[in-house]
């Protein structure tokens, strides 16, 4: 499934508009699970990306993972943590399999079909149990680097967090 393809999926809690493929430059899917602390803790981090590439011409959309989750449960979600990005819910995990995303949280940056980068938001989380202060910004290089019409030095990162299934 392409990437793009989600944008005109179902989405949950929107604020704003979804911009049409052609006003935005390419997409930044974040997966997660409502109830992983990691995720959870990535919240801040998350809105100021958010924020920054948004201007740039990155669309964000979060994907929740639970099974079970309702809309009004990542409604409630979203307001809690402050995110304001189209949402929508992967019952079923088919999304997350087809991209080979297997933890929360795991971003995805493509255009179009193609994936730019696969992976963790950065390296706070080294492992599970340990936190650190980052000192790789996987995702922000990874964007600065599309955005700038450079190759993405490194792809695909693990993501460190809660197993989706």
């Amino acid at each position: 499934m392409a990437i793009t393809a989600l944008m005109s999926l179902m989405l949950v809690g929107m604020s704003g508009q979804v911009p049409s493929p052609e006003n935005y430059k390419g997409d930044c899917v974040i997966f997660v699970l409502k109830d992983c602390p990691i995720a959870n803790q990535y919240a801040p981090e998350l809105k100021r990306l958010i924020h920054t590439y948004t201007a740039k011409g990155i669309q964000f959309l979060m994907v929740v993972e639970d099974a079970d989750a309702t809309p009004q449960q990542v409604f409630l979600h979203n307001k809690s943590f402050g995110y304001t990005i189209p949402t929508r819910v992967d019952e079923h995990h088919r999304t997350a399999k087809q991209l080979g995303v297997t933890i929360s949280p795991t971003v995805v940056v493509a255009k179009g079909s193609q994936i730019l980068y696969k992976g963790r938001i950065d390296d706070t989380y080294p492992s599970i149990g340990q936190r650190r202060t980052a000192t790789s910004h996987d995702l922000r290089d990874a964007l600065d680097e599309f955005l700038a019409g450079k190759p993405i030095k490194h792809p695909l990162t693990k993501a460190v967090g809660c197993r989706l299934y």
